[in-house]
């Protein structure tokens, strides 16, 4: 949970203009998870509810992205060729 934290917030100030460029030059996500990951590497700590919660939310969240895009496409797409061959 903390990796996704990190990368919410670089993520989240690093998209204000010049201030997010200097925010991630500081704050470095990046190295941060790398530290987390070695930290945690030869754990023997099990997945709680909360980490598969996490992994879940993930996957659906990339489903619908790809769902919605996959349709977004599929209505232009038909939109132009209506355009072009479409009933006068």
């Amino acid at each position: 949970m903390r990796m996704a934290i990190n990368l919410f917030i670089n993520g989240i100030i690093g998209a204000v203009p010049i201030f997010g460029d200097l925010f991630s030059a500081w704050f470095k996500s990046n190295r941060r998870n790398y530290r987390l990951l070695e930290k945690h590497r030869n754990g023997s700590r099990k997945a709680s509810a909360m980490d598969w919660f996490v992994v879940i939310l993930a996957l659906v969240f990339v489903i619908v992205a790809a769902v919605g895009v996959s349709l977004l496409v599929a209505w232009v797409f038909y939109q132009l060729l209506s355009l072009l061959f479409g009933q006068r």
